[in-house]
Parts: C-alpha cells; structure tokens; sequence
C-alpha cells in the first residue's frame, strides 16, 4: 500500500466539509418529510416507537435503535431524531467510500480526488430519460426515504470491497489492519460480521450479496480455480449470516403483515414505480458501460471493475424477477438490492476512471481526450440532477416524484 502523502492544512478541510454537507442535505431532507404520516420515514418512525415500547418485535431494528438512542436517551424530538439518524447514515457511508478510493487508487494520490468521490456518492441521482417517476422508476443508490435501507449502504460499501480484496488472497498472504496481521480467514470472519451487522439494519445487502458469492465461486470451481473443498469451507462462515436472513425473511415477508411471500415474475414489482423498464434501468447503467467499453480493455483482469458488473447484475436480476405477493407487491422491496448494487457499480466505475484520467492526461490524442470529457460530463450530470432532486423536495416539500 502506498504511503500516505502530507496533507495541507486547506485539504484537512476537504473531507470534513464534504461530509457535513452530506449530513445537512440527509438532515433537511428526512426532517421535512418527518412530519408527514403519510411517508416512509413517519411510517418508520411510528413503527420505531411501537418496537420501542415492546408493543411490536421487528427482524432488523436498527435504524429503530439509532432513533430511539437520539430521541429517549439525548432526548431530541422525534422528527430530529430521525433525521440526524439518516445524516449519521450518510456521513458513515462517505467514509466508507473515502477509505475505499485511498485503498485503490493509493494515499499517496491528491485529497482532493478522494473527496470529490466522496462528494458525487453522497448526492448522485440517475440521469433523467423521460417518464413521471424520476426517482423511484429509477433506482438511486442515494435512495432517501427508506431509513432502514440507508442504514446498510455504509455496511454493503465496505463487505463488498473488503470480499473483492480478500478474494485474491492466497492462503498464506496476510495484510495489515489496524496494526495487525490478518490472514484471509480473518478478513472473512470481518466480512461476515460487518453482513450480519447490515441485517440489523435491513437485509437487503445480503439477499443480493449471497447470490452473488454463488455465482462466484461457481464459476470458479467450473473454471477449475478452486477446489470443491475451499468452495464449502468458504461458504461454511456464512452460515450465521443465512440463518439470520431466513429467519427475517420468514418474520417479515412470509409470516409478515399481509401473510404473503414471494414469486418469479418479470418486473412485476418494479413496473408500479415505471413505464419503461429498459430506460430506468439505463438512467443509471450508461456511465458504468461506458467505463467498461472505453476506459478498461482488461476487463477480466480488473477485478474491482469485473466484481462491480456482477454484483450490479445480480441485483438487477432480483428487481427484475422477485417480487413480494400480496398487498405488498407494490412496495418494492426486491428494488433495494439494486439501489445498493447502483453505489457499487459507480464506485468501481469512477475508480477505474480515474485511473484511465490519470494515465492518459499527458496524451493529446483526440479519442482519449473525448473519453475524458464525455466520461466527466457523465458524472457531472448525474451528479447536478442528484443535487437538482434533492433540493426541489427540501424547498417544495416534495414526497416522490
């Protein structure tokens, strides 16, 4: 890893301002829907004090948790409370992608780089393609109204990079964590940990992260990279992590409010919130393809970037073909997978990005230039509607749209 380069007393600035303007845009957001009963966060707030007063047990009550820490203990009003609990969120999800960027692209690289990261994650909405629905046709990794789900984000950044990063470990490599050797094993251990930690939260990471291990070391078993027996003794540390979501699953969606379950069927759920699935799924897809079709000929050997694409299409795959049944068909709830997957897919993209800047920036040719400016222009659009969105439902009072 590199070494760690001085840092200006302007730079030290960069990442605290970046994250107290994340904090202040999740704050006001959440506190001027928090008073509305007719949206996701009073609804979770009602639910947060019923848990609370044992009058309701609920699978994963974590944001209920955070919110009762601020409202009974510190004593804040309620509505303050559950906005300064989604302002903690998202200040934990930018440090997780600030850790993330200085871990790939080296310490040694500009601060600035790795704060302007974390920047566009905190406020990047999808491009906009046509339709009604803006924001929930879409998808949006910074999906705001669901505060249990906003409480994993933090936990899905930092397992999946740490599981892209152990997964090249050889059984003999170790690497240095908080001043200590950890071998490969250890880094799993964490892993599972940190995923059962976001199941307190929601499960939504780990229903699209277990089918994504599957496929994984499906393929690599077929391919012959990996034998049968690492395969299940790999698999064996998961255990505690799937009892833990089957049994949530069973609490909330099959033995849940409305008795119901699940089913296969295209786009069943995700339809209620868009009119064209191939555009919504394109809102958010057309920066990550153009990344991989233009900025990494060695896709297969950039793991990050290859990890990313997979992981994004398995969550796909589950906002496509799952869907609850019941009155619950319409809530959407297979389509959190994929606003995760939608912060994975970015963050991998813009790392490999700005290494593709980086190498190219002496070169002149007129393609690698286009690349960079088209590649930026990408991201400056999706990052002023992400800003656009956000303010219009702090100024206008706005739910959805």
């Amino acid at each position: 890893m590199d070494m760690q380069k001085k840092i200006s007393g302007l730079e030290r600035l960069y990442l605290p301002v970046v994250l107290l303007l994340s904090f202040l845009a999740s704050y006001l957001l959440a506190y001027a829907m928090a008073n509305k009963s007719w949206t996701d966060i009073a609804i979770h707030m009602e639910m947060a004090n019923a848990f609370l007063d044992g009058r309701d047990p609920n699978a994963y009550p974590g944001f209920y948790l955070v919110f009762g820490l601020f409202s009974r203990i510190c004593g804040i009003p309620e509505a303050h409370a559950a906005a300064a609990a989604l302002g903690l969120f998202s200040i934990f999800t930018g440090i997780a992608a600030y850790i993330i960027s200085g871990c790939v692209l080296g310490w040694n690289k500009p601060e600035r780089v790795r704060c302007l990261i974390v920047l566009f994650i905190s406020f990047f909405g999808p491009l906009y393609l046509g339709g009604e629905n803006y924001y929930l046709g879409q998808g949006s990794f910074n999906a705001w109204h669901n505060p249990t789900n906003s409480g994993v984000k933090f936990f899905a950044l930092v397992c999946f990079f740490l599981f892209v990063y152990a997964y090249q470990m050889k059984e003999g490599d170790t690497v240095a964590v908080l001043g200590k050797q950890l071998k490969r094993v250890h880094l799993y251990i964490l892993i599972v940990i940190l995923t059962c930690c976001s199941m307190v939260f929601k499960p939504s990471f780990f229903q699209v992260f277990a089918p994504f291990l599957a496929a994984i070391y499906g393929l690599d078993f077929l391919m012959k990279k990996r034998s049968f027996k690492s395969c299940v003794m790999d698999a064996l540390l998961f255990i505690p992590a799937v009892a833990l979501i089957l049994y949530q699953m069973f609490a909330e969606i099959g033995g849940g409010e409305s008795g119901g379950g699940m089913f296969i069927s295209f786009a069943r759920g995700w339809s209620y919130h868009t009119d064209n699935i191939f555009r919504s799924i394109m809102a958010n897809a057309i920066f990550p393809l153009f990344v991989c079709l233009f900025c990494e000929k060695k896709i297969f050997k950039n793991k990050i970037l290859l990890y990313s694409m997979m992981f994004y299409a398995v969550c796909l795959g589950e906002a496509l073909f799952l869907a609850e049944s019941g009155p619950r068909i319409s809530h959407g709830n297979f389509l959190w997978g994929m606003d995760l997957g939608i912060g994975v897919i970015f963050i991998g993209s813009i790392l490999c990005f700005v290494t593709y800047c980086w190498k190219t920036e002496k070169n002149d040719a007129p393609a690698q230039k286009a690349v960079r400016y088209v590649g930026n222009g990408l991201l400056a659009v999706h990052f002023i509607l992400g800003v656009w969105y956000i303010l219009r439902c702090i100024i206008l009072n706005l739910e959805y749209f």
